[in-house]
């Protein structure tokens, strides 16, 4: 006789199979901390979690075996050509569904796609991830004519109707709020965290003074550094601004950026180049050198981008044992910074500000600071409610 099954307690196995919509996100850094290791961490909580990326045609190949490699139940499939035709895209999504009932979606315009299966009853429930103010980064920052639609009503539209969704931060529900009149209701905040595979033991102090040395810096210099892109809404006119003001303050000053930044357009390098430089290293040496410097700077501007924002800098300058210099109204983080004592809040312009060398005890508290907030595990219990919510 057949092993009986308690139908009390038994659960479905497909009840917790779920599909992760990304639409136009091409493979980066970002796609595998925000995405593919999401995913992955998901399965540890025993959820089913099929990854189904919508690209370009262009590069088509490539991306899929990026994505593959980097999440292995995906199914990355060619976007409708023509952004105007992004609604035709959920043939695709109608097609990958298989015995998936519910939907994680990146961002307003995969959920809508989603949401459209979700009114012909193929779905249950639909699940926003979103990522930032889509309509406001498009007027302020990424407004290039190549869009047709009014992204606020798409973004409305996706907040209204999606039975609950994901926030970077807590502004940015108070953003939606506002702008929306969104209840509060069925609401999480997970902000961007560091990648699974991000460093779990710090450095000793011998070590990081050997990278400073290996980089010309003395062992009483201060240490700035700038990470990431330098995409507009890093505001890289108020870092120049800044350091400008630090490197004629005190010759101890000096500045990394580990980023493709045109060093002859700064002020500040003009006036200093013996004192401003820049690096670009293979991604596993990027946290140790972040980890020798003791200061890491973020910077921008008074745009709701910002102020709704997630940084994913921020978790990694903590990581590194960094203190964060910060402008006032970014995201939850500049409170973060205030209640953590983990940062200076930076207005720039409005006053000068002294910097001291941080000491390896403080980084060390720093870097542990980090991994009790932005890890994917120490937000454990979201996720898990989240995959219950989904079920």
């Amino acid at each position: 006789m057949g092993r009986e099954i308690d139908r009390k307690n038994y659960r479905d196995p497909a009840s917790s199979a779920m599909i992760y919509l990304t639409y136009n996100d091409l493979p980066s850094g970002v796609y595998y901390s925000q995405v593919a290791d999401v995913c992955n961490y998901l399965k540890t909580l025993e959820a089913d979690v099929k990854l189904v990326a919508l690209v370009s045609v262009r590069g088509y190949f490539k991306h899929r075996k990026w994505i593959k490699a980097h999440y292995a139940n995906a199914t990355v499939l060619p976007m409708v050509p023509k952004h105007h035709n992004w609604k035709k895209n959920v043939f695709w999504l109608k097609w990958a569904l298989g015995k998936h009932k519910s939907v994680m979606a990146r961002g307003p315009f995969a959920t809508h796609l989603a949401l459209q299966l979700k009114q012909q009853g193929k779905l249950n429930k639909v699940l926003m991830d979103a990522r930032g103010a889509y309509a406001a980064e498009f007027k302020e920052y990424l407004n290039t004519g190549l869009i047709h639609e009014d992204i606020s009503v798409v973004e409305r539209e996706a907040l209204a109707n999606s039975d609950y969704r994901i926030a970077v931060s807590h502004q940015l529900i108070n953003h939606w709020k506002q702008e929306y009149g969104l209840t509060p209701n069925n609401n999480f905040v997970i902000p961007c965290t560091l990648s699974s595979n991000s460093r779990n033991t710090f450095y000793s102090a011998e070590e990081l003074q050997e990278i400073r040395a290996e980089q010309g810096y003395d062992p009483n210099d201060i240490v700035l550094v700038y990470s990431g892109s330098v995409a507009g809404w890093q505001s890289m006119e108020a870092v120049d601004r800044f350091l400008l003001e630090q490197l004629q303050q005190n010759d101890r000053v000096k500045m990394l950026f580990l980023a493709q930044v045109a060093l002859e357009s700064l002020q500040a390098y003009q006036q200093f180049p013996d004192r401003v430089k820049k690096a670009w290293l293979a991604p596993e040496q990027v946290h140790g050198m972040l980890s020798a410097c003791d200061y890491g700077i973020l910077l921008r501007n008074n745009t709701v981008t910002n102020q709704v924002a997630s940084p994913t800098k921020f978790a990694e300058y903590l990581h590194a044992g960094l203190s964060v210099l910060i402008s006032p109204h970014i995201g939850d983080y500049s409170e973060f910074v205030k209640n953590n004592a983990c940062g200076v809040i930076i207005e720039v312009d409005k006053g000068t500000v002294e910097l001291h060398q941080i000491d390896y005890a403080k980084k060390q508290e720093l870097f542990t600071l980090a991994q009790s907030n932005f890890t994917k595990e120490a937000l454990k219990t979201t996720y898990q409610t989240i995959v219950s919510k989904l079920s």
